[in-house]
């Protein structure tokens, strides 16, 4: 398919290049609530897939965000997302 050629070249938006331009945008898996393993692997798991970025769902990282917000609440589950 000629006319989606140009997906797979890398880009530079600023100071930003991807790889291609396949962006996965954010979805809300709930995997966040389970303190970081399964939510690291879905995105490892992505990641692999070869997309040029992968946004996540709202991240609170920081040890006191409310109860049920959202959130990656250890260095174990935020050292991942690097």
């Amino acid at each position: 398919m000629p006319e989606l050629t140009r997906l797979f070249e890398p880009i530079t938006i600023g100071s930003l290049t991807l790889k291609n331009r396949i962006v996965m945008p954010p979805i809300t898996t709930l995997y966040d609530y389970e303190g970081g393993p399964r939510f690291n692997a879905f995105f490892a798991e992505r990641a692999r897939g070869g997309a040029g970025m992968i946004t996540i769902n709202l991240q609170a990282l920081y040890p006191d965000a409310r109860e049920r917000a959202a959130g990656c609440r250890t260095n174990r589950c935020s050292s991942a997302g690097r």
